[in-house]
């Protein structure tokens, strides 16, 4: 699950243990690591599970998660927003089976060369990280890594790997997050261990199993830290610290069993992460989850461009909002399949627009919308729409909006020390709304003009604003028109 084929070579996090009861192997290996105290609490949790004793707070846990995508300076890299928003559906339905109702509070993308591996990643921990909710880090790469959860900075990190972000492998390092050790504890890093005699670990008769290996009594033994095929485990049999063999349960999540195996918690397991949350975690709980977490059953509803002509250095799209949709994802391709490989824009947004300043002249293009509710990005077949339009070899102008004469926005490019000015030429007077807009899609500024049939000026406050780029937006009851801002 955390690594791709074997175990790892090179160490990204040391931690050293140089007592464990039971004389079990310490757990000193590259990846997820859970010192003695942390076995402790599972120990603990386990015989109040068992005893009878162990209670907990709450009838179901509210979770919020903080998502950060790691780009390079000019935005590749990371993982592919969309990819992210149909692997946590799955997530979050599968923690909420176990009580556990896990929501994206936000996500958040950061462009830094300096932050696209996790070498740094108690720098970024200190720069980024949320309060009072799960802190995930998806990167492009983890070299021989497809995850791990660090106690050392209490994050986890994710590589956007096609083969290793899944479902089932963030599920396993959320598992982590919430207190639950390998099944395998104590072997790590001794590999698979098929037809194997071992000293230590669990024995088959159970009467061990609150200070051996996971030290949770209802999975069963397992010696593998190593990938191994399935169904049934087939070909690896097993032996006990008392030579009894056994098979392994294949099918359990913090087990190193392929994607296709793994599939479920058991009770004990459960009770360990809710014993988790109420005696370390309480913080999760700080946050008020969304009122409305229900996923988007609708389809979404373009407005424009659809089928027609656009200038090709400026094009807005427009769509109707959808409801419980939160998150929009937008989509430019060139091919109506909406093929990777011929990607031209994707952006995640929140306002129900978009406008493209970096279309090609005389182009044919497809664009789709993907409505999704934050907090359960899970959505119904049905709610995509896509469209398509042309784009010709002409530059906007503002006959956009028929009274307007001329619009320009100076300086451009600008630094956010300086004072920007929307200059308007007007052959009448008209109320509408200025607007500023991030690349993201994001409204970070909104207010009403009146605009007299004359020359007119707007100042535009972009004090402290980051670099890139932004969109200026005018709308008035004739139509609307914008411009981009580039911010230094």
């Amino acid at each position: 699950m955390e690594n791709i084929t074997r175990l790892l070579t090179v160490c990204l996090i040391s931690i050293s243990i140089s007592a464990f009861s039971q004389n079990e192997v310490p757990s000193e290996w590259c990846g997820t690591m859970f010192t003695e105290e942390m076995m402790d609490k599972v120990q603990s949790a386990t015989e109040r599970h068992m005893n009878g004793t162990l209670t907990k707070s709450q009838l179901n846990y509210d979770i919020p998660l903080t998502l950060h995508n790691m780009r390079n300076t000019n935005g590749t890299g990371g993982v592919d927003p969309l990819t992210t928003l149909e692997v946590f559906c799955d997530v979050i339905d599968f923690y909420a089976q176990h009580d556990i109702n896990l929501y994206i509070n936000e996500m958040k993308t950061w462009d830094n060369d300096n932050w696209t591996t996790d070498n740094a990643l108690g720098t970024i921990k200190l720069i980024t990280a949320e309060d009072n909710t799960v802190n995930i880090y998806n990167f492009k790469d983890l070299p021989g890594l497809c995850g791990y959860f660090t106690p050392q900075y209490d994050v986890l990190a994710l590589t956007g790997n096609s083969q290793c972000y899944t479902k089932e492998t963030i599920i396993h390092e959320i598992g982590h997050y919430f207190g639950l050790p390998h099944t395998f504890f104590g072997f790590e890093g001794t590999g698979d261990n098929c037809g194997v005699y071992v000293t230590s670990g669990e024995r088959v008769d159970g009467s061990n199993c609150a200070t051996a290996a996971d030290r949770i009594c209802d999975t069963p033994p397992d010696n593998s830290a190593d990938r191994i095929p399935c169904p049934g485990g087939n070909g690896c049999q097993m032996f006990d610290r008392d030579s009894v063999a056994f098979f392994p349960d294949v099918t359990n999540i913090m087990s190193y069993f392929f994607d296709a195996c793994v599939n479920q918690f058991t009770e004990g397991q459960r009770a360990v992460m809710h014993n988790k949350i109420d005696e370390d975690r309480q913080d999760l709980l700080f946050l008020t989850p969304p009122s409305n977490l229900n996923p988007v059953t609708e389809q979404v509803e373009l407005n424009s461009p659809l089928d027609t002509e656009k200038p090709y250095d400026q094009v807005t799209f427009t769509w109707d909002p959808v409801p419980n949709a939160t998150l929009y994802y937008f989509e430019i391709n060139r091919l109506s399949s909406f093929s990777t490989s011929f990607r031209v824009e994707s952006k995640i947004l929140e306002e129900t627009q978009y406008t493209s300043f970096e279309l090609n002249p005389s182009t044919t293009y497809h664009w789709r919308v993907i409505p999704f509710n934050k907090g359960n990005p899970c959505s119904a077949d049905g709610t995509l729409a896509a469209g398509s339009f042309s784009t010709t070899d002409e530059v906007v102008s503002v006959q956009g909006v028929e009274s307007l004469e001329n619009f320009e926005v100076l300086p451009n490019p600008v630094n956010n020390s300086e004072a920007v000015t929307v200059s308007l030429l007007s052959k009448k007077a008209m109320d509408g709304q200025l607007s500023l807009f991030n690349v993201s899609g994001q409204r970070i500024h909104s207010e009403a003009i009146q605009v007299a049939a004359s020359n007119n000026t707007f100042n535009l406050d972009v004090k402290g604003l980051a670099a890139g780029l932004y969109v200026v937006h005018l709308e008035f009851a004739e139509g609307a028109i914008q411009q981009k801002l580039i911010i230094q």
